[in-house]
């Protein structure tokens, strides 16, 4: 590839993550508000990758209209969790751009602002990501790179969460809405139990 093209590499990035039922693209730019925010920039995509330009979520959750189905771990899951994103780091350097990628158990990173910011959920009153027919189950990951890749649109306001705050009302340690901090690292899960999204 002799110039860099922006929607090309983007749909072949997203190409390569689709056994992931989730997938999108946010910008540097969309990171320039959380400067002003206490423990955000602190936690924000620079950590890992100064020079960045574009971070890509990805992620599975349980679908609503799959929830009685079984999860399965064989080779499909193998390759989603681990050799896709690598083949994505791989290609992006191929292309000169330095990447790294942000597991699920990261605490250094706020993958749930980074889900925010790619454009896949919405933040909920109890700081969780929540996506529409996914509710509060989508677990995920990231990489955050240099490539300038083709941001996602940021969903409408209320296109996710609707509200409701039953996920307020079920956290144990939450009586606050929007009160500071995500709830990346909680793992009591009643948040997502009462989530009807």
């Amino acid at each position: 590839m002799s110039t860099f093209n922006k929607e090309e590499v983007t749909s072949k990035v997203k190409s390569m993550l689709s056994n992931f039922r989730i997938v999108g693209v946010g910008s540097r730019e969309r990171f320039a508000d959380d400067e002003k925010v206490e423990g955000l920039i602190d936690r924000g995509p620079e950590k890992y990758v100064p020079n960045y330009q574009s971070v890509i979520a990805f992620g599975d959750g349980n679908h609503k209209k799959d929830k009685d189905s079984n999860e399965t771990f064989g080779w499909d899951y193998f390759f989603s969790e681990l050799i896709s994103p690598l083949e994505v780091v791989e290609y992006l350097d191929f292309l000169g751009y330095k990447s790294h990628i942000v597991h699920k158990n990261d605490i250094e990173v706020s993958l749930v602002n980074i889900g925010v910011k790619a454009g896949i959920g919405e933040l909920t009153p109890v700081n969780s990501l929540v996506v529409r027919g996914y509710g509060l189950s989508p677990v995920l990951q990231a990489i955050i790179t240099e490539a300038p890749l083709l941001a996602d649109e940021l969903p409408k306001a209320k296109a996710h969460c609707i509200q409701c705050n039953l996920c307020l009302k079920a956290c144990p340690i939450r009586d606050e809405a929007y009160a500071p901090g995500d709830m990346s690292i909680c793992a009591c899960n009643k948040c997502a139990e009462a989530c009807p999204v």
